[in-house]
């Protein structure tokens, strides 16, 4: 082996061992975010309805809820009392509008019709519940007038920072369906799951981590880092705002936009897509409005460009100097697109729960088809990565998309056998749309990604095979789009 093969070897096992660490920091940090055991808390909500207690008791404990479920929160496909004196409640129920209904025994810990019920959970889905994990909710309807009271209390094991954001508002919003339901009145627009104060914070936290993280070795390059992790930011939450219009546009109203340290970002929902369709659009979204992006910004890259085949000169940064504005504009565009390109081409990936493994997953019509897809869109996109020339970016792709499978083998089916199929026209909208994004992110891969790397060699003296950074942004996106919790989606 020649020290060239050598050198190019340990490029390509570098940069799979940097894939496979940002993998290993998103799975802990989703498992923070979305699993992690914070004990046992007790929320409350209540709410006065101008109806008799009777109608909100049987609407609550005793009926099916009404088409999309208790504003996102609860879908309730039947519910009833067992025994009598009634000792068992049964509800066949959904949470957040995603997965599947799943058979729920309460046990009637006191019951006083019409005013009172205190139960503690017994099975979920045939499935005893340890005491640890089993809530226990109270329930009282007082008169009051002409309206009732319903006050609601459940204590029950918290799971992730993300249950302490979205319980409590889940709760708020059922009630307010509630309320619509019993007065005979549209039910009002569903407040978003995460409020806008939290997701703020979250996106603050997510930059400072990235920061963190690599300034960690060297503090004296934190504000080129937290240049670029501004950037990596605003990709983020582009390709995650194009899953929020997609979601918009098929009537998810209360959709929202986070943004999760180490993670990247999320489009969070609270129903399940009701087609095929709904699902490969919401998925392909994301990379098609950063597509769109890229091509409004790629004629101001060359702004930026110049700055370093002039060989970096500082003063040139100085808003005195001649064509300062635009030299700042054109280097944010570069960071943008030197984010925003891998990211997008990564989530394309077609496999699981990843922007391309949900498009293709749509779109297939049996094996096949399904075999076919795949390998087009994996053909492409490894035309795209070849375009660097990097062993480093090579490392880094087998890494993540080895992850990528394994996530989607733990995970399971998908699902989309249960929605319903697409027609000829969106088949072929669907199709046309996944190869008109892949066009442009590989098309940009192969013109712009080079060319930045070569302008950074150049200007600042770095190495000819110092990869773009691909490995260190776009192998962490595989947790944020393959391990969403349900009521999660996006790509991402």
């Amino acid at each position: 082996m020649t020290g060239s093969e050598t050198f190019s070897l340990l490029q390509f096992l570098g940069g799979a061992f940097v894939s496979l660490i940002w993998c290993a920091i998103g799975f802990a940090a989703w498992w923070m975010m979305f699993q992690a055991p914070f004990g046992r808390r007790t929320f409350r909500a209540s709410v006065a309805i101008k109806a008799p207690v009777e109608r909100i008791w049987s609407a609550f404990l005793l009926e099916p809820s009404p088409p999309g479920g208790w504003g996102g929160a609860l879908e309730i496909s039947g519910q009833e009392f067992r025994g009598e004196p009634p000792s068992r409640h049964r509800v066949v129920v959904r949470h957040g509008g995603m997965g599947p209904f799943r058979d729920t025994v309460w046990r009637i810990l006191r019951l006083e019709p019409f005013t009172l019920y205190e139960a503690e959970q017994e099975t979920i889905g045939g499935k005893a519940v340890g005491a640890r994990e089993a809530a226990v909710m109270r329930l009282r309807l007082t008169p009051r007038g002409g309206e009732a009271l319903v006050e609601q209390e459940t204590r029950r094991l918290v799971r992730g920072v993300f249950g302490f954001l979205y319980v409590p508002r889940a709760n708020r919003r059922c009630f307010d369906h509630l309320r619509a339901h019993c007065e005979g009145l549209e039910a009002m627009n569903a407040v978003p799951i995460v409020s806008r104060s939290a997701s703020f914070l979250l996106a603050i936290l997510a930059f400072g981590a990235v920061v963190a993280l690599f300034c960690a070795a060297n503090p004296e390059i934190w504000e080129i880092v937290a240049f670029i992790a501004i950037f990596l930011q605003l990709a983020l939450w582009t390709h995650e705002y194009g899953h929020l219009i997609a979601m918009r546009w098929f009537g998810q109203r209360d959709a929202t936009l986070l943004m999760l340290p180490f993670l990247g970002g999320a489009a969070l929902n609270t129903r399940r897509p009701r087609s095929r369709f709904e699902e490969a659009m919401i998925a392909l979204m994301g990379p098609a409005f950063s597509g769109a992006i890229v091509l409004a910004l790629t004629p101001f890259a060359p702004w930026g460009l110049r700055f370093f085949e002039a060989g970096t000169d500082p003063e040139a940064l100085s808003w005195t100097a001649p064509g300062a504005p635009a030299t700042w504009a054109g280097l944010c565009v570069v960071a943008f697109l030197a984010m925003s390109i891998p990211i997008n081409l990564y989530n394309l990936t077609p496999i699981g729960a990843l922007d391309g493994g949900r498009v293709v997953s749509a779109l297939a019509r049996g094996r096949l088809s399904r075999a076919l897809l795949t390998a087009g869109v994996f053909a492409a996109l490894a035309y795209a990565i070849a375009g660097t020339g990097s062993a480093n970016d090579f490392g880094a792709a087998i890494a993540f998309v080895a992850v990528a499978a394994a996530s989607a083998l733990l995970a399971g089916a998908n699902g989309q056998d249960e929605l319903a199929p697409m027609s000829g026209g969106q088949t072929v909208t669907t199709a046309l749309l996944l190869a008109v994004t892949l066009f442009i992110h590989v098309d940009a891969s192969r013109t712009l990604l080079p060319r930045f790397m070569a302008a950074v060699r150049d200007g600042v003296g770095g190495t000819a095979d110092a990869g773009p950074p691909i490995s260190a942004t776009a192998s962490r996106y595989v947790v944020s789009e393959t391990m969403r919790p349900q009521g999660q989606t996006a790509a991402p």
